[in-house]
């Protein structure tokens, strides 16, 4: 028995999508279905990597250590 990553030939790869510029492109007034079309994915895959991308965003988020609290006074110049 050997180890699988899909059933189907040749339909193991996801395709790559720098959700950075899917952002921009929508909120410049794009809609879901005009940028998903030009990426080549379907509008379902932009929503379902736009959970993945948040939920990666959210794991960074609790590993970073906590900001001090004078974070604003720590950023300027002394006297």
């Amino acid at each position: 028995m050997e180890r699988r990553k899909t059933l189907k030939n040749g339909r193991g790869s996801r395709k790559q999508i720098d959700m950075k510029k899917v952002y921009q492109e929508l909120d410049s007034g794009r809609s879901v279905q005009s940028v998903a079309k030009e990426w080549g994915v379907s509008p379902s895959t932009l929503h379902r990597r736009h959970h993945e991308y948040q939920a990666g965003l959210a794991l960074i988020m609790e590993e970073l250590p906590p900001l001090p609290e004078d974070i604003e006074t720590s950023f300027q110049k002394k006297e």
